[in-house]
């Protein structure tokens, strides 16, 4: 689930789906608004579709990870 494995694609792992979210944040980004870029990534290059519970998931990852922190609504990468 979190790795890919023999049942996981590395497509939809949620180390992978994690690392395409921190591309997208930027400086910042609300829920709702990478929600919509990560939609709109995955349709551009094929990657298939990515459920909202999978998405909410990967983001949990990298918060358990200490990689993102929520401050203000938004979703911010920690710098280290």
């Amino acid at each position: 689930m979190i790795l890919p494995s023999k049942h996981i694609d590395p497509r939809r792992a949620l180390i992978t789906v994690g690392g395409e979210i921190l591309d997208q944040i930027g400086r910042g980004a609300s829920i709702s608004s990478l929600w919509s870029r990560m939609q709109t990534k995955r349709k551009a290059q094929s990657e298939g579709s990515l459920t909202y519970d999978w998405f909410v998931l990967a983001i949990d990852l990298l918060y358990a990870m200490g990689a993102v922190e929520l401050s203000d609504g938004m979703i911010k990468p920690i710098a280290k």
